[in-house]
């Protein structure tokens, strides 16, 4: 049986934060405090070896698949992973659409994630703002109340700075952009995530484009890294 991993308050974070703060199953939004974090696949569900090849093979999953990391994990608001309980859904279509999306916010997860650890004054006040939180000083309209301007400030400072290539395979088109990371979407309706920081990690070690990337599968070849590596 796979071992459950403890996340780290900036996996946590980032998991929440790539689901725009929403309960992956209803979409209601959820106060970061109140999250809980589910298995999409329940660990129950492949204790045994025969029991996982079964679940990779009826999901179509990549035979290395991590059923502790976050490309099996969605936040969840309480009533949401209640009622799911340790339920294991019959594949379908809009399912396997679903496991696809999850494992394409978990690349998303991830790097919100590393970058929070690689500076230490994010993560220091990340807890002191959960703390104030959980003990009611602040609320989350406080946090939004207090946020509202800086969209209009990012802005003003985006529009100084030039165009970036984006070095990915041709048939991409832009659909949403925040900060460095870039949601882009192919005509059959695919959609990854790449990066205009120009950092050597997004790069794909097999075709050399920059993604983009769903979990850890580039889209440009199909092959199979991390972009967080």
């Amino acid at each position: 049986m796979p071992t459950r991993k403890q996340l780290s308050r900036p996996e946590r974070f980032g998991l929440w934060k790539a689901w725009d703060g929403c309960c992956a199953w209803c979409a209601e939004k959820v106060v970061f405090k109140d999250v809980q974090i589910d298995h999409l696949i329940p660990l129950d569900a492949v204790a045994s070896d025969e029991t996982r090849e079964e679940i990779v093979s009826r999901y179509s999953l990549p035979a290395d698949f991590d059923f502790s990391g976050l490309e099996n994990l969605v936040p969840s608001c309480s009533r949401c992973n209640r009622l799911k309980s340790s339920q294991v859904f019959e594949p379908s279509p809009a399912l396997i659409l679903f496991i696809s999306s999850v494992r394409l916010k978990a690349g998303l997860a991830r790097h919100i994630a590393n970058a929070f650890n690689a500076d230490e004054k994010k993560e220091k006040l990340l807890a002191k703002v959960e703390a104030a939180m959980h003990r009611g000083d602040i609320t989350e309209s406080d946090i939004t109340e207090l946020l509202a301007s800086l969209p209009v400030l990012v802005r003003k400072a985006a529009v100084a700075q030039p165009d970036v290539y984006l070095q990915i395979a041709p048939g991409w088109e832009v659909v949403e952009q925040r900060g460095h990371l870039v949601t882009v979407r192919a005509s059959s309706g695919r959609t990854g995530i790449t990066s205009t920081s120009g950092h050597a990690s997004w790069i794909c070690p097999s075709c050399g484009q920059n993604g983009p990337w769903n979990g850890v599968i580039c889209l440009s070849c199909g092959r199979m890294s991390d972009p967080g590596d």
